[in-house]
């Protein structure tokens, strides 16, 4: 194995200022309840998560804990690699934004003591890794990620898992794999690549109807894609200056995007969002991973006309996630889709949401693998 050891460190010279920005910052005259959500951040949620992150979140506590799973790092790509010795099927999982490998942790640890390596990276870019320096794109980042666990781990043979951004690039992977890739898993089909074309079978009505709710979507709910891939840096500064500007804006996709009914803390618990956040704000990464999206604006990846992924797949569909295709646009793109699994709770961060689900999941697609 080439990875080297890459421990953990948010020092308190970056530590002790955050929790001084917090304590002074100055707020705005939010709403409270569901009117002040309408406008993006409920006030008294925001109050409480940014008090608890001064007043009582211990980040070494977390810290120690992450170390404990002897991180490594690879061609600027940091990493966990649970359960190398494991003789089953690896699976490398793969996370988005706004998040961490902290989304894939508890179910990792699980698909490790069942036998099978677990791989979770950090997205170049993003918490851990190191800034690419300028903006990256999906096929520069599945290139860095094999090489990362074909040269740096040493793994010849394995299946990739992703969600959100991290479904799109475990898909440019298996596109670009030499046949080391065995299988795909997917938790958020409606990020997979669009279907390269409709001409055979033609467009159902589901498929039309589904295309136009993503339309509506993305006007309604997908600020954050038109902002971060017009201009991530004019957002940026703001964010990475103040750690509770940072808190509102991504508390709003927690609660929306998870599998809440309504209520963030039903899901994420303050030590889970204080963690999840210091893991973007402490390395300085907000600016680094927020550029992809203008990243991918510049130069996407498509599939080209009829075009597909072969590759046995599986995807779970969550009930709290925002936007679901129908079946029959996802094998457009994954023709060999060996399971489409309907969850009865979970959103978009299910690994984390739902981590028995998802293990269970994922497990059985892997054991697949193995057979």
């Amino acid at each position: 194995m080439k990875a080297s050891p890459a421990p953990i460190e948010v020092p308190d010279s970056v530590l002790v200022p955050m929790r001084d920005r917090l304590a002074s910052a100055r707020m705005p005259e939010l709403l409270a309840g569901e009117e002040g959500w309408s406008l993006g951040c409920d006030r008294e949620a925001l109050e409480a998560v940014c008090g608890y992150w001064v007043e009582e979140h211990d980040w070494h506590l977390t810290e120690d804990r992450l170390n404990s799973l002897e991180p490594v790092a690879f061609g600027g790509v940091h990493t966990f690699a649970l359960g190398l010795d494991g003789d089953r099927t690896p699976v490398i999982c793969l996370h988005g934004w706004p998040s961490s490998p902290l989304e894939y942790l508890d179910a990792a640890e699980k698909i490790a003591a069942a036998g099978h390596p677990c791989i979770v990276p950090s997205l170049p870019g993003f918490a851990f890794s190191d800034d690419p320096g300028s903006p990256v794109t999906v096929p520069e980042i599945s290139r860095l990620l094999r090489d990362l666990v074909s040269e740096g781990l040493g793994l010849d043979r394995y299946a990739v898992a992703g969600g959100d951004w991290g479904a799109i690039i475990a898909a440019r992977m298996v596109h670009d794999s030499a046949g080391e890739i065995v299988g795909l898993y997917v938790s958020t089909p409606a990020t997979l690549p669009a279907p390269g074309d409709f001409d055979e079978p033609p467009a159902t009505g589901e498929e039309i109807e589904f295309a136009s709710s993503a339309q509506r979507w993305l006007k309604r709910s997908g600020h954050h894609m038109v902002l971060q891939s017009a201009v991530p840096d004019a957002i940026s500064p703001a964010l990475q200056d103040s750690p509770a500007g940072f808190a509102a804006y991504l508390l709003e996709k927690y609660r929306r995007w998870g599998d809440c009914q309504g209520d963030l803390f039903s899901r994420f618990t303050p030590l889970t969002l204080c963690d999840w956040m210091t893991a973007q704000w402490g390395p300085g990464s907000v600016a680094s991973s927020m550029r992809l999206y203008w990243g991918e604006r510049q130069d996407r990846w498509r599939l080209g006309k009829g075009e597909r992924l072969e590759i046995p797949a599986a995807v779970s569909v969550w009930r709290g996630e925002p936007l679901l295709p129908p079946r029959s646009w996802t094998e457009r793109v994954l023709p060999d889709l060996r399971s489409w699994t309907e969850m009865p709770r979970g959103g978009h961060f299910a690994a984390f949401e739902e981590p028995d689900l998802y293990t269970e999941d994922l497990l059985a697609f892997l054991s697949f693998l193995q057979d």
